[in-house]
């Protein structure tokens, strides 16, 4: 449904954001993959 598609739509785009940004530690970065990862389907 839309009430979960729409959130998860922004968190997946902001974890990809995280992923391009090169100035982010170690750590962050891992935790963005895995978040983006899990919710791509």
């Amino acid at each position: 449904s839309h009430e979960l598609r729409s959130p998860l739509n922004a968190v997946l785009g902001f974890s990809q954001l995280m992923l391009r940004a090169t100035n982010l530690p170690q750590e962050h970065h891992e935790n963005a993959g895995i978040i983006y990862r899990s919710g791509d389907y």
